[in-house]
């Protein structure tokens, strides 16, 4: 078990008397728990705790997705959900990208089990209903938490002395997909280390394993076409508009 959890609570102005009261329940239950109180929510872009600024955005349902960085700092997030919200948790976390984030428990309030059932099934790690059992919500953050994998920084640097670069010049040149084929290596290749431990369903670490790759590829092809999409494709012999496809579901760029 960790020593320390940092607990991140992101403050919704519509439940403060509630959830306050909630929290004061929960004081008993927090030895060794740093709670970091986020007010992304109302307007102020600063974390109450340490003034990290988060990528606030006009649709607030986008808060979540952007900050997935930021709440790497964070061993796990505290989201508080009623039917005054509802909508906007299930936008929030279906906006979450596929990969591995800080876990987010719900603290939840007059929700029915349909409604609980939609916000797992979207990526929320677990819950707990109000009025909340200290020791019950105690055990289910270490559970969520150690659960989750450490992050892992996928390195994707530009190439770098290690690798030998494309010697093309500059400017409009047409690629031949066989040319250069044994001058130049992938950025980053794959590691079986990417895996988690404790392993992840079968089906889940194939499904990152694949979604890496892909990333990977697709960075790799548009470096080596110099972000031509049209000539990335021939490289890897796929159709332009599914290559494309490709590039937006993993929101990657020609421009890297």
């Amino acid at each position: 078990m960790r020593q320390h959890i940092d607990l991140a609570w992101l403050r919704t102005p519509e439940h403060q008397k509630w959830v306050g009261l909630a929290l004061s329940e929960l004081k008993p239950a927090l030895q060794r728990i740093e709670m970091h109180e986020l007010a992304w929510l109302d307007g102020q872009r600063e974390d109450a705790m340490d003034s990290v600024s988060a990528p606030f955005a006009n649709d607030d349902s986008r808060v979540l997705a952007r900050s997935v960085v930021q709440l790497r700092r964070y061993d796990a997030l505290l989201l508080s959900v009623s039917i005054d919200n509802l909508a906007w948790a299930r936008r929030s976390l279906a906006a979450l990208p596929k990969s591995p984030t800080t876990p987010i428990i719900a603290l939840v309030n007059d929700l029915q089990s349909g409604a609980l059932v939609d916000l797992v099934e979207l990526g929320l790690a677990d819950f707990v209903r109000w009025p909340v059992c200290a020791q019950e919500f105690r055990a289910r953050l270490i559970t969520a938490v150690c659960r989750t994998p450490r992050y892992i920084p996928l390195r994707e640097p530009a190439l770098g002395a290690g690798h030998i670069a494309d010697p093309r010049p500059s400017g409009l040149h047409k690629v031949n997909p066989e040319q250069h084929t044994q001058r130049w290596s992938a950025p980053n290749p794959l590691r079986v280390s990417e895996l988690s431990w404790p392993l992840r369903p079968y089906k889940e670490s194939k499904q990152r394993m694949i979604d890496l790759f892909e990333r990977q590829y697709l960075r790799a092809a548009l470096q080596r076409s110099q972000g031509n999409i049209s000539d990335a494709a021939r490289i890897a012999r796929k159709d332009r508009r599914t290559f494309w496809g490709l590039m937006r579901r993993h929101g990657i760029s020609a421009n890297g």
